[in-house]
């Protein structure tokens, strides 16, 4: 996760740089025959997890081709901000999950401030349950995870972006993400097997 998130602050960076030397709205620079853009964007979205309410937070960069095709990388992370008690005797604990990879997304123009796309992404994801932090003090860092794992993803989706000001995007996402069985104590395989949906922001040239 964390190698998915610095190659993505690297995009960031580099669609900063080349976009302060810009000449077309919709060209970040030319390669052979196609115009090239850029952009960056991050999203947060509603989900569930164990029938409660879960968010997530996502963050996009990826290179545009024609205004027609995109290829990036992504990475999410899961927001649940709730103890949990059943698997441990001795204190509370809580479940994280990140996960990131590839996507390639198709854009179809509906206007000029009007993007209609579908995507699939995939990669792989990290989820752990870990104590909360007040009981860390008395366990070795070794101890701190009771129980973690990985897994594949594969993620179709599709979203609509508008064209608000300049260079910013606004949009709205759904998709359903599909996981290879999390094995993780006393939990279903199936638990990040959800649809999620949300809205998105996004800067680029493109």
């Amino acid at each position: 996760m964390k190698r998915i998130f610095t190659l993505t602050a690297l995009l960031i960076a580099f669609a900063a740089n080349n976009t302060m030397a810009q000449q077309d709205e919709h060209t970040a620079f030319t390669l052979g025959d196609h115009n090239v853009g850029i952009y960056v964007g991050t999203g947060v979205r509603y989900t569930t997890l164990f029938g409660e309410t879960a968010g997530l937070v996502e963050l996009r960069g990826a290179l545009t081709f024609n205004r027609r095709w995109s290829v990036g990388l992504m990475g999410a992370a899961l927001w649940y901000d709730k103890s949990l008690h059943e698997l441990v005797d001795d204190g509370s604990y809580r479940l994280e999950m990140g996960y990131g990879g590839l996507y390639v997304e198709r854009m179809f123009p509906l206007s000029s401030d009007l993007i209609l796309s579908a995507s699939v992404a995939t990669g792989y994801g990290v989820a752990a349950y870990r104590y909360d932090k007040e009981y860390h003090a008395e366990k070795i860092w070794t101890e701190e995870t009771i129980d973690q794992t990985t897994f594949a993803f594969f993620e179709p989706g599709l979203a609509l972006q508008w064209n608000f000001s300049g260079s910013f995007w606004l949009g709205v996402a759904a998709s359903y993400r599909n996981t290879s069985p999390v094995e993780l104590l006393g939990t279903s395989e199936e638990v990040f097997r959800k649809f999620s949906g949300g809205v998105t922001l996004t800067y680029g040239i493109f």
